[in-house]
């Protein structure tokens, strides 16, 4: 199966690479070995469609997306989860998330075209909103001039 994966460390010295099943690996680069294995708990049937890191130092964590809705948020040192947050099903399949650079929220974009932004700090929906068209959303990045702005390719 194919692997989506993300560098982290300080050092950028760590992969981890997740795959769509949801089993997760964390590689040293270095070495070139796998220093953690472990499965995340997504239901059967959901996929991993999107992940990045969250923190830095020795508090860095890995955040999860899934087809089905789910944010996984996984403390790499220790293998447990932080917390897992649900996305409304009424939305459709998850298709791409990104992390604010201040690490405040976090946006999901689904295939039906619908953005959800959540408050990391309470683990709570902000707002949503539909494209106006109810375009697939393939990707989302934050926007580098405005830290409260994302960028949507549709």
């Amino acid at each position: 199966s194919s692997g989506i994966n993300a560098e982290y460390g300080d050092t950028g010295d760590k992969v981890a690479v997740v795959t769509r099943e949801g089993s997760l690996h964390e590689v040293g680069v270095k070495e070139l070995k796998v220093c953690a294995a472990q499965t995340l708990d997504i239901e059967s049937g959901d996929v991993v469609v999107d992940m990045d890191t969250l923190g830095s130092g020795e508090q860095q964590n890995l955040v999860v997306g899934t087809s089905n809705g789910s944010i996984v948020c996984v403390d790499m040192r220790v293998g447990s989860f932080v917390f897992k947050l649900g996305n409304n099903p009424k939305y459709g399949p998850v298709s791409a998330m990104c992390l604010d650079r201040n690490e405040h929220w976090i946006c999901l974009g689904t295939r039906h075209g619908w953005l959800t932004c959540w408050d990391l700090r309470f683990r709570l929906p902000i707002t949503s909103w539909q494209h106006d068209r109810g375009d697939a959303i393939l990707c989302l990045s934050p926007s580098l001039s405005c830290s409260s702005s994302i960028n949507v390719g549709v």
